[in-house]
């Protein structure tokens, strides 16, 4: 496959995970009027959910269905891991990577997720699982279920690993101890003998007797010469009795049936074994030049694009540096001087117009200049809606109240009534969240980014300065943020002190003219 197929799966992917998100969380249906005709002012989307205590987003809340459901759910999550796996493995730009690995890594978390609810609720519902009818109904072959580890896990540990490998093999030099031969796994025991080789006839599919003796072989290859002669002068004795009995044109007719029925026997057998090969009923026929074989052509092609992906990334990274450098050359001044005139209208609007005095600058633990930068978003008043607004926000609270009174209501009653108070199980949802920052970061960068092809010219896929430069925009300020506010802290201690200087300037004379006349009062 070309890099053009596995971006274009990658796309693929990112929309059924977004049409996967809509179908977890439907939108809310639209307020209609009398005559059912929605409204043209629709009530904003519920928003998300945060923890008073750590302030943290909390996983939405999932509606309820039916089990069913729920597994088809899981299938095609698993039908979407398996091509996300397939493109992060396989792709080549660095960038683009880093992008499917969130994905991924969501996609997996809401597998395991879902997996855990199907078969709890399953348990709970029903008596076992099965997804045959449910594959059956999508049109899925069996084989679609097969989850296999993901090769990343292998592939970014590929360092660690080698150097294990050559720490375990030091180890064995020094102690002068030899390798285990490995031998096959044996498929009658169901285990590997990894101090011994397996016998070869024990590795077949079907046990096969040990070799015979000599005095054995010897006595069958009689036998087999003995049925050989027996056959040459059976069919000796056959031609001589046709050519007696019958005539040239005779024989040739009868030569020419048997012939074309060989033939047309073969040519049945080959039909067959092509339709049995395009079911996927039969492996396809392996060529005898190995350089024609498909099989081991793709192999070599996923060894060369792994050598390229390193290279890319390689550069990736070496180029990451200098990139940062050259935002900081062009946007470092800019970003420097907005940090300074909102640091400089923050000392100015929380003076203190009495007596002058500069409030306190953020210390480094408390994130330094950022919240002045970013403020928390103020509450609206009532007083500054419009009438309309605070009416419809009045009558919502007023709403909210009247349901959470009545669930607690509710509640008492069962529990007077001894009734099972505890609340029924919902989905979980941690990876919804990952999953729809995934999508968003896709649909910000790279839906409108299409390099691969003639169309896009970036054969080697190699990285894309513009993307790097703006992910590297907000690293770059935090950096100019914090040298900023060391030099706003150095300056507000200046300030500080031209401020208490100007007060000792002021209250200085007035205290010498004062201790003068008490001393000529004194005297006199």
């Amino acid at each position: 496959m070309s890099n053009a197929s596995y971006d274009a799966d990658w796309r693929l992917c990112m929309r059924d995970l977004a049409y996967m998100l809509e179908w977890e969380q439907p939108p809310p249906e639209p307020v209609v009027d009398a005559d059912g005709v929605p409204v043209p002012d629709q009530p904003p989307p519920p928003g998300p959910e945060y923890d008073e205590e750590t302030g943290e987003e909390l996983p939405p809340t999932l509606p309820e269905r039916e089990p069913t459901e729920w597994v088809r759910g899981y299938v095609r999550y698993v039908q979407i891991f398996r091509r996300l796996e397939r493109a992060y493995d396989q792709m080549s730009h660095p960038q683009k990577r880093v992008e499917v690995k969130k994905a991924l890594e969501a996609t997996i978390g809401r597998c395991l997720e879902l997996r855990h609810w199907v078969m709890k609720k399953f348990a709970r519902e029903l008596d076992h699982v099965s997804l045959d009818e449910v594959l059956q109904d999508m049109n899925l072959p069996y084989n679609a279920m097969e989850i296999s580890v993901p090769r990343y896990f292998v592939d970014d540990r590929r360092h660690e690993l080698g150097a294990r490998a050559k720490f375990l093999e030091a180890l064995m030099h020094k102690f002068e101890k030899t390798k285990p031969e490995l031998g096959k796994p044996n498929v009658f025991v169901g285990r590997v003998n990894w101090t011994k080789p397996v016998p070869e006839y024990l590795t077949r599919d079907v046990l096969a007797p040990p070799p015979p003796s000599a005095e054995e072989a010897e006595a069958k290859r009689i036998e087999e010469e003995r049925i050989a002669e027996e056959y040459r002068s059976d069919l000796e004795e056959r031609v001589n009795i046709l050519a007696a009995t019958k005539t040239k044109d005779q024989i040739a007719t009868i030569i020419q049936k048997y012939t074309r029925g060989w033939l047309a026997r073969r040519e049945y057998d080959r039909l067959m074994d092509e339709e049995l090969v395009f079911l996927g009923m039969k492996p396809a026929p392996r060529p005898e030049d190995p350089r024609d074989d498909p099989i081991l052509r793709d192999l070599a092609n996923n060894v060369e694009r792994k050598k390229m992906q390193y290279a890319n990334q390689a550069e990736y990274l070496a180029a990451y540096e200098n990139l940062k450098d050259r935002v900081k050359e062009r946007h470092g001044q800019e970003m420097r001087e907005e940090v300074q005139d909102k640091i400089n209208s923050w000392f100015l609007e929380n003076r203190d117009p009495e007596t002058g005095e500069f409030p306190d600058f953020p210390d480094v633990e408390s994130g330094g200049s950022r919240d002045i930068l970013n403020p928390t978003p103020k509450e609206d008043d009532d007083a500054d809606l419009d009438p309309k607004a605070a009416k419809a926000k009045a009558d919502a609270e007023k709403k909210k109240k009247a349901e959470e009174e009545k669930k607690k209501k509710e509640a008492a009653k069962k529990k007077a009534k001894g009734g099972d108070d505890k609340p029924k199980p919902k989905c979980p949802a941690k990876f919804i969240n990952p999953l729809r920052d995934a999508i968003d970061s896709f649909n910000r960068t790279w839906s409108k980014v299409h390099d691969t092809g003639l169309e896009g010219g970036n054969f080697d896929q190699q990285f894309i300065s513009s993307v790097v430069e703006e992910e590297l925009k907000p690293v770059v300020f935090e950096e100019v943020r914090k040298e900023v506010d060391e030099e706003m802290r150095l300056l507000l201690e200046n300030l500080r002190e031209m401020v208490a200087a100007e007060r000792a300037a002021k209250a200085g004379p007035a205290k010498k003219g004062k201790g003068k006349k008490g001393g000529k009062g004194g005297k006199g």
